[in-house]
C-alpha cells in the first residue's frame, strides 16, 4: 500500500482509490465505496499519479469562479 486511499466521484460512483505496490509494479485499485467491491485495477507510474493530482487540484481550482 502506497500513500493514503482517496475517496473520490467516478462514474457517477464513489470509490476509494488505492494505490498497491506489487514487486516493482504500481497498481491503482478502485473500490466501490457502497459494496467493498473492486471497480478496477490498472498499472501505474509515480509520474501517472503526479499528472493525475495536478489535473485534479486545477479542476478543484477552477470550481465557483464566475466565467467572463
Amino acid at each position: 500500500l502506497k500513500g493514503t486511499p482517496k475517496l473520490e466521484k467516478e462514474d457517477g460512483q464513489w470509490q476509494y482509490e488505492v494505490i498497491v505496490m506489487m514487486g516493482k509494479t504500481m497498481k491503482e485499485v478502485n473500490v466501490n465505496a457502497d459494496s467493498g467491491k473492486i471497480a478496477s485495477v490498472e498499472n501505474t507510474s509515480d509520474k501517472e499519479e503526479a499528472k493525475e493530482a495536478k489535473e485534479d487540484k486545477a479542476k478543484k481550482g477552477t470550481k465557483g469562479k464566475a466565467k467572463g
